[in-house]
């Protein structure tokens, strides 16, 4: 991807996940990826873009900044993770390079 291409994206890094942010015409599609947004209602509460929970989105805020203070937060569905969106990088190639090198090493 160039650099240009790159250049409003942002991305967070963990064992097996990789999240990036930009205008959705700037993010790559990939097939079999699962896309995320923030919700309508609740804007510093992103989840997966084709599922809608259960819960109102103020009301499952609130439960969830119980667990961590950190916003914006994105709930995932399955794996059920809680990931923290306040520490993206900026993307680029070195940032997608140390983040092949960390799970390379990273436990199986």
């Amino acid at each position: 991807m160039s650099d240009e291409r790159r250049a409003p994206l942002m991305a967070t890094a963990g064992p097996g996940l990789l999240v990036v942010i930009g205008p959705e015409h700037a993010l790559p599609w990939v097939d079999g990826v699962e896309y995320a947004r923030a919700d309508a209602d609740f804007s510093r509460l992103w989840l997966p873009a084709l599922w809608q929970p259960d819960a109102p989105s103020e009301a499952l805020a609130q439960a969830l900044h119980r667990r961590s203070p950190h916003w914006p937060q994105l709930l995932w569905r399955e794996p059920a993770r809680l990931i923290p969106l306040n520490r993206q990088l900026p993307v680029s190639a070195e940032l997608l390079a140390d983040i092949r090198r960390q799970w390379r090493l990273a436990p199986a």
